[in-house]
């Protein structure tokens, strides 16, 4: 019997050990956090932009904190910076023979279909830009199941020398998988801002052309996704929160603000890659009734290795 005045220690909710006890536990215990590996391809913030003195401070003003004349000022503001930007865009309503089955096919719900036509369009615009073909690596940002991966390697068939890097920080396996070629498939578990392309192996050893795409890239993550390499992706809304507008502006009066805010940071975006050597654009790839998020963005660059593109 034990001496009553041990201790006893709670390691978890399935754990608990006497105190003298608790190093050779913790050797074996299995609700222990276990440290993390580090692959080959991390690299700490490697896409998370310059750290320069003109760097915005870490701590943010939320609209909700401004008073009424300073968030006039700022409507002000953002309706002169967003004058002088052409916002007039371009449809690109595309499609793919690859979904046409799976657009007919009467067993998709309402949701699915919305879904299908977007994904048909992206691969139309790829296709349209010479993007789809053999001899390179398709790297699906925000991968999640891998659905657009998943149809465009549909569409390219038997192609030869294809790969596909699904970059995802979770590690959730979806069904969608094992529909995947065997061996062209890879499932990289990192955030886009620490990953580095060029350490990955099979780009590393191969050297092969990288297409970059996404439809669920987001805020922080596109400017990220732009970092890592060119970029064919659904063009996700702002990241602007207008919640503190509500009372002093009408619904509507919201709307167009927040859409401004979207311009400018799209146009921003824009900007960027064209300093970077790449031909961008933002053009319409779906219907406003198929989705609300209804903007692509591409890029290539004006020197692509891949076979030459028209916009």
């Amino acid at each position: 019997m034990r001496n009553s005045i041990d201790t006893y220690l709670s390691i978890s909710d399935f754990s608990t050990v006497y105190e003298d006890q608790l190093q050779k536990h913790m050797k074996k215990c299995n609700s222990r956090e276990k440290p993390k590996p580090v692959s080959v391809y991390f690299a700490q913030d490697i896409n998370a932009g310059l750290k320069a003195a003109t760097e915005l401070p870490e701590k943010q003003v939320s609209i909700s904190t401004l008073s009424k004349e300073e968030l006039e000022d700022l409507i002000r503001k953002l309706r002169r910076a967003s004058n002088s930007i052409k916002s007039v865009l371009k449809d690109q309503i595309l499609s793919h023979q690859a979904l046409e089955e799976a657009l007919n096919d009467p067993r998709n719900g309402d949701a699915a279909f919305k879904h299908l036509k977007q994904q048909a369009s992206l691969l139309g615009n790829m296709e349209r830009l010479h993007l789809l073909g053999p001899d390179r690596c398709f790297v699906e940002f925000g991968a999640g199941r891998g659905k657009l991966s998943h149809w465009v390697d549909i569409a390219l068939h038997d192609a030869k020398n294809v790969h596909f890097l699904l970059v995802e920080r979770e590690t959730t396996r979806f069904k969608v998988d094992g529909k995947h070629r065997k061996n062209g498939f890879e499932r990289l578990q990192v955030d886009i801002q620490h990953l580095c392309l060029n350490k990955v192996p099979v780009l590393a050893q191969e050297k092969l052309p990288v297409v970059g795409i996404g439809k669920h890239v987001c805020g922080a993550a596109t400017e990220q996704s732009s970092e890592a390499e060119e970029l064919d992706q659904e063009h996700r809304s702002a990241e602007c929160s207008l919640d503190g507008l509500q009372g002093l502006l009408t619904t509507e009066e919201r709307k167009q603000i927040g859409r401004l805010c979207k311009l400018l940071i799209d146009h921003g975006r824009i900007e960027y890659l064209q300093q970077r050597g790449y031909k961008a654009l933002l053009q319409r790839y779906t219907d406003f009734s198929v989705s609300l998020e209804n903007v692509l963005l591409t890029a290539v660059p004006c020197q692509s290795s891949l076979s030459p593109a028209t916009a």
